[in-house]
């Protein structure tokens, strides 16, 4: 199948199920190799299952594969944004995934890095922030879903090998590094769902705690071990006592313990959990009710939720009354209310 840039797309996928959709589309299309940066190449619009004509989620592509049913919609823009196919130096990488949706575009970041449990060093930390930053700049999309490669973690920490040769004077440039990952989630205009499956340990649930919404498999485990190889847990650690109250946040903090899905779930720590082959479904729960609401109340929605966490109450109070005011600046609440009042009659 040709592409709208008149490229030769992998359909069906005739890969191994942990293979990157990179190598399936080479196959076919040798000479892509001599572009060069892989950060200019892939797209990836839609995954479609042949067999049911359904889209799919990028994460249940493997199953796809395995079965022989699956292929890719894909589209190759030589403008390419950093964040589109990313190696890094450390053997990781960054893929991020576009799903045209009625409502909207849906991007899926994952992080792979699986032979280490998709652990974070430097390298990789700079390409996720990066990927970030350019779906901030897209005006079509509507929500992020970031997740981990393969079944084994989600983020399985920072890198610890890395951090053993840190300086102070180093220490503080990686874990601000770190901490503007962080914010980079947190400032995106649209929801960030955090799709776990597996561990998702120290710098790994910092992540997680930047992104707004968290659905977890029931393997799922949860921990901040830092002092457990001396040093603190810090930056985004903070938001842990806004999540689940400042006596649990200690009590993670400062033993390491092990935090199974269940009991994440019940301290708040995670909002949904289902076992491992229904995550995929969860997730699409939460992308058609995001894709269901108005785009520019959603933005509003999520800067708000953000003041609530950081501000006193009156400030929160009074940045409401505001955002309020402010959408009726759009034509968004009038155009949805009537359509509203219209399905009522």
């Amino acid at each position: 199948m040709l592409s709208d840039w008149g490229f030769r797309a992998a359909s069906p996928v005739a890969r191994d199920a942990g293979a990157s959709p990179r190598h399936a589309l080479l196959a076919e299309n040798p000479n892509l190799e001599a572009w060069g940066k892989p950060s200019l190449w892939v797209i990836i619009n839609e995954t479609w299952n042949h067999s049911s004509g359904a889209a799919r989620a990028p994460g249940m592509l493997a199953e796809d594969a395995a079965s022989g049913s699956g292929g890719i919609l894909v589209g190759f823009a030589l403008h390419g944004t950093a964040g589109d196919f990313m190696d890094t130096s450390d053997g990781g990488r960054i893929e991020v995934a576009r799903q045209a949706r009625a409502g909207g575009l849906v991007a899926w970041v994952t992080v792979d890095n699986r032979a280490k449990l998709n652990v974070l060093g430097s390298p990789l930390i700079g390409e996720l922030r990066a990927a970030f930053e350019a779906l901030a700049a897209e005006p079509d999309l509507r929500a992020v879903v970031l997740t981990g490669a393969g079944t084994r973690a989600f983020i399985g920490g920072a890198d610890i090998g890395e951090m053993a040769t840190l300086t102070p004077e180093t220490a503080r440039t990686f874990i601000t590094g770190l901490h503007a990952l962080c914010a980079a989630i947190q400032a995106l205009p649209v929801p960030v769902i955090a799709r776990v499956q597996g561990y998702c340990l120290g710098a790994g649930l910092e992540v997680a705690a930047a992104c707004d919404l968290r659905a977890a498999s029931a393997d799922a485990r949860f921990s901040m071990p830092e002092v457990r190889v001396g040093i603190p847990s810090v930056i985004e650690a903070a938001l842990l006592p806004r999540l689940i109250g400042a006596g649990r946040a200690q009590e993670l903090v400062l033993t390491g313990r092990e935090v199974a899905a269940e009991e994440a779930l019940s301290i708040g720590l995670v909002e949904r959990v289902v076992p491992a082959a229904e995550l995929d479904g969860a997730i699409e729960d939460w992308l058609e009710a995001l894709l269901a609401a108005g785009p520019r109340a959603l933005a509003a929605q999520k800067k708000l939720a953000q003041d609530w966490r950081e501000l006193p109450l009156s400030q929160s109070i009074a940045r409401s009354i505001d955002a309020f005011a402010q959408a009726f600046e759009d034509a968004e609440p009038a155009t949805m209310m009537r359509a509203f009042l219209e399905r009522k009659r």
